[in-house]
């Protein structure tokens, strides 16, 4: 099965997106992030609380409450914005630029127009479907990413990767509902 489809900034923005969602060391920094200065803001207004300063304690605490309800939304927007930039500094070339890919039983065979790739479906660690993609995620820490609505036979494909998985014991995700947060 060949396909040919082109890649949008938004479709490397949910594959970086995604696999920072699934990354457990990221997801425990950025925990660890949305913690640290509330507490110091509440540690600041015990200090002050005993103190007797009671109007200015109070106001550090709220403060470190509204950071914490607030930073996920900052958060998420500063890796939106970072990623941006990163893909303005390294990837703007493979925006707007056709791709082709065939998948058979025992190859994937990708061409993005200036380079050729060979990888046996072995070598295939898991598939993930998400809203926007389709992400062949490799052993050695690469992907390949379908977009779905750029692919014409979409439900084709993911028959024939159904088929792979099963017979390469390939754990194949499917996360319809995932969205950034």
């Amino acid at each position: 099965m060949k396909v040919k489809y082109r890649l949008e900034e938004s479709d490397y923005l949910d594959y970086q997106l995604f696999f920072v969602f699934k990354s457990e060391r990221i997801n425990k920094a950025r925990k660890k992030n949305r913690l640290i200065i509330p507490l110091v803001y509440l540690g600041f207004g015990v200090i002050l609380f005993f103190l007797e300063s009671y109007y200015l304690s109070g106001a550090i605490v709220l403060f470190g409450l509204l950071w914490y309800f607030m930073y996920p939304i900052r958060e998420k927007n500063r890796y939106i914005k970072n990623f941006k930039n990163h893909f303005n500094d390294y990837f703007k070339t493979k925006f707007e630029r056709d791709f082709t890919i065939e998948i058979n039983d025992d190859f994937i065979l990708g061409n993005d127009g200036e380079s050729d790739s060979k990888v046996p479906v072995s070598e295939i660690e898991e598939i993930n479907e998400i809203p926007s993609l389709i992400l062949l995620k490799l052993k050695t820490g690469d992907s390949f990413l379908l977009p779905k609505n750029t692919i014409a036979e979409i439900e084709e494909v993911k028959s024939k990767l159904k088929e792979i998985a099963s017979k390469q014991n390939i754990s194949y995700n499917i996360e319809n509902d995932w969205s950034w947060k």
